[in-house]
């Protein structure tokens, strides 16, 4: 393949791959990240776009079929695409890999480590720029400092969380059950029945939460 067929080849493989999650066709993933791995790439440009796009989709299977067991391994590549090939990394990318690794170690009870996904989203944006995936990183970083029993942040981000939900009407009706469970917490209630009512709320989560996709893929 000449080198502008190649980028081509890269950006059609991860369309089929893209198509392969959003019908959660994901028996048919591992071909075509098979056949993504292997290709053997002849510049930067290629190199970057083969890995970025590699990187994601292996993100998005490894969280549909909940296997996590390489999930250290893939974030060392991550951070390594993030420093070798930024240019290549739009940002919206970036948010969507790291939200990624942030759900799969928030799902294995590794919360120092979801906490440092949940930042390197947030430290990528400005404005509203992806929105919707800074709101969810505040959200799973309220969680852990809820389970943490760290009072002063699960109080001023409860607050701020609403805030900014209520000001862009994007309130989502399991998270305003959460903060409410938090909040009666604050307000002196037992934790165990505080937990009770944040629980109830995260099962608003399910068919509404997971991994981060994206329309097509990016080369």
């Amino acid at each position: 393949l000449r080198k502008a067929n190649l980028l081509l080849f890269i950006g059609n493989l991860s369309n089929l791959l893209s198509t392969c999650h959003h019908a959660g066709q994901y028996d048919r993933m591992p071909i075509l990240l098979k056949r993504l791995r292997s290709i053997k790439t002849r510049s930067w440009a290629e190199e970057g776009a083969r890995l970025q796009n590699l990187l994601f989709f292996e993100s998005l299977y490894m969280i549909a079929r909940a296997d996590f067991s390489g999930i250290h391994d893939h974030a060392r590549s991550v951070k390594a695409l993030y420093r070798d090939y930024p240019q290549k990394t739009p940002v919206a990318r970036r948010s969507a890999l790291s939200y990624n690794l942030m759900m799969g170690f928030f799902l294995t009870e590794q919360p120092s480590e979801a906490l440092r996904w949940s930042e390197e989203i947030l430290s990528e944006h400005k404005g509203e720029q992806r929105i919707d995936i800074q709101l969810a990183a505040r959200f799973f970083q309220l969680l852990i400092h809820f389970d943490r029993e760290e009072l002063s942040l699960v109080e001023s981000q409860c607050r701020s969380l609403h805030r900014s939900r209520s000001q862009r009407k994007l309130v989502l009706p399991y998270e305003t059950a959460v903060i409410q469970g938090m909040q009666a917490w604050i307000k002196g209630a037992e934790k165990s029945s505080a937990i009770q009512i944040v629980f109830e709320g995260l099962k608003g989560i399910e068919g509404s939460s997971g991994s981060i996709g994206e329309a097509e893929c990016r080369i």
